[in-house]
């Protein structure tokens, strides 16, 4: 199924990489921009559902920060995750959807 990644960040990060929980890298960049940015993608739905790895590197960056994850895949809602840490962010989020 196609869709498109949209991640949200607060400040700017050293790096991003969104991949799912079985290792397949879906998106990576490196020195992304705070504001939001996107990205299409091939989304394998297991179950309905999705899992992603999120992990961000913020470098020296100081107190907390936040960034958001949403998942549109073509022809059902999107759904957005976040995660909220400092230096960095390692998180899995979930996303499920009735098909049927």
């Amino acid at each position: 199924m196609r869709g498109v990644l949209r991640v949200k960040l607060l400040v700017p990060a050293k790096s991003l990489r969104v991949s799912t929980t079985s290792g397949d890298l879906l998106w990576q960049v490196v020195n992304p921009p705070a504001g939001e940015s996107d990205s299409e993608v091939n989304l394998l739905l297991v179950d309905d559902g999705l899992e992603l790895l999120v992990e961000a590197d913020f470098g020296d960056a100081t107190g907390e920060t936040a960034l958001f994850l949403t998942v549109l895949p073509d022809g059902v809602e999107e759904q957005t995750r976040y995660a909220i840490g400092s230096a960095q962010v390692e998180e899995i989020f979930s996303y499920s959807w009735d098909l049927h």
